[in-house]
């Protein structure tokens, strides 16, 4: 941000901003994995990824051939990438599978000679090109036969890379449900296991018939099909026996599109499309409107007609997910894929929502006793559209206990254009929808304030980018 040499409202604005409290993610104790897709090299290519951001990077996919070696998608293993990665002390893992490409794990880890060439191959392409680990994604056992060779692979497989090295990792792609999660023996696997990764997506599909979240953080009694839920998908497997350090819960970064009126709604047609995240804020810009399911914790967008609904992910949702696996002390989050949550000026928002639970929480003056009052998010959607009839914005916020509060909105010259007095509220998630179609396009600021002990306590401002 430039500094301005005039003092004004801006000024006088700054000067009673307090600090800004980060709940982040620490890499010592809690994973950022993101997977890297080989077929969207071009569109997304390994040079242009920033690591920062990330703990773990798994490249997708090598495959299972029938006679025990592997191949890998083209591009792989990506040497640049790999040696960046080992520059900047972060690791790199190649996934083995993948939903398309799991074909022969049934029958090579069937048979034993088969099996130990499998697990050859892949310490040989580990120790050619110097990938850190291997990420399993046998999508997925289907039988009781085929729990018993997973069981058997990769405690052979733990065992061969113990020796070459024990930093070796060794991850395994988990399902959010007992419908496939029946056939993986997780007290079996735990040991053998650095972690899981959770997939806690596709819970609505084009096999649903109706419109769902393709990843709620909650169940909702209004769900037809009761799919799943993140929550649901981390109890189920504790209930299994995985210590919750070694779960990974799962961040789609694509959207879902789906021929239905609404939420929960019969789809017209079995099938859907699947967006990028870019696609999203297109569709905010082109009129949709943007919902949000306040007990699934998920946002959504209906077309101005009423046929079309997508189902996504957003910062918003991404930070309560953040929030969510702080609480149950999971071992982290990871998404899929990077390529997908990419905007057209190379900004990572979801990505960076996965780094950082950010919160803006109110400090008061060092005399006052309070030290924490408040936690104010994003609003959503962000970039927003005013300029059509009924457009919104949400303002969400957390309040440690009752409060009297208010929400102020500053335009870029710190002059404020709204002020809502919204009294004294009990502590507890709020939602504001804010009225966004009488404003000029362009950049403004929302903040919260606590009036309390003679006095008005502020955070630290948000931003709201208003498009045409």
């Amino acid at each position: 941000m430039k500094k301005s040499k005039r003092l004004g409202p801006c000024f006088a604005f700054k000067l009673i901003f307090c600090y800004l409290t980060f709940a982040a993610f620490s890499p010592a104790q809690q994973r950022i994995v993101g997977y890297y897709t080989a077929w969207n090299a071009a569109r997304y290519p390994s040079s242009n990824i920033s690591l920062t951001p990330l703990t773990h990077i798994i490249v997708a996919f090598a495959y299972p051939n029938a006679d025990g070696t592997i191949s890998a998608s083209s591009g792989i293993p990506f040497a640049p990438l790999v040696q960046t990665a080992r520059n900047e002390g972060k690791k790199i893992l190649i996934a083995l599978g993948g939903a398309n490409n799991s074909t022969h794990f049934a029958t090579v880890t069937a048979d034993s000679t088969l099996r130990k060439k499998l697990i050859e191959s892949i310490v040989r392409f580990l120790q050619s090109n110097q990938y850190d680990g291997v990420d399993i994604d046998w999508e997925t056992p289907t039988n009781a036969q085929e729990r018993t060779q997973l069981t058997s692979f990769v405690r052979e497989l733990r065992t061969q890379l113990d020796q070459v090295s024990s930093s070796l990792l060794l991850t395994v792609a988990a399902p959010p449900t007992n419908w496939r999660g029946q056939y993986l023996d997780y007290p079996a696997l735990i040991g053998s296991v650095d972690w899981f990764n959770v997939m806690t997506y596709d819970f609505y599909g084009p096999w649903s018939g109706f419109a769902g979240h393709n990843s709620p953080l909650y169940p909702s009694p209004a769900d037809p099909l009761q799919a799943g839920s993140d929550s649901t998908a981390i109890a189920y497997l504790l209930s299994r026996g995985i210590p919750s350090a070694k779960l990974v819960l799962g961040v789609p970064f694509y959207a879902v599109q789906f021929s239905a009126p609404g939420l929960y709604e019969r789809t017209s047609t079995p099938a859907v499309s699947y967006l990028r995240y870019n696609d999203v804020i297109n569709l905010l810009s082109g009129g949709w409107f943007s919902r949000w399911d306040n007990v699934a914790k998920a946002p959504f967008l209906q077309n101005a007609d009423a046929t079309q609904f997508v189902t996504y992910e957003d910062p918003a949702s991404i930070r309560l997910k953040a929030a969510f696996g702080a609480r149950q002390k999971l071992g982290g989050l990871m998404c899929w894929e990077l390529s997908q949550g990419l905007l057209e000026d190379g900004q990572q928002p979801l990505l960076e929502a996965m780094v950082m639970n950010v919160s803006t929480s109110v400090r008061t003056r060092s005399e006052s006793p309070i030290t924490s009052v408040a936690t104010l998010y994003d609003s959503y959607p962000n970039p927003s559209s005013s300029a059509r009839e009924g457009a919104s914005a949400t303002i969400q916020f957390d309040l440690l206990r009752p409060s009297r509060v208010r929400i102020h909105v500053l335009n870029i010259l710190g002059q404020e254009v709204e002020t809502r007095d919204l009294g004294s509220i009990n502590a507890g998630s709020h939602y504001q929808v804010v009225d966004l179609s009488r404003w000029a396009t362009g950049v403004y600021f929302y903040r919260l304030s606590i009036v309390e002990f003679g006095g008005e306590y502020h955070t630290r401002p948000k931003k709201m980018i208003l498009r045409k």
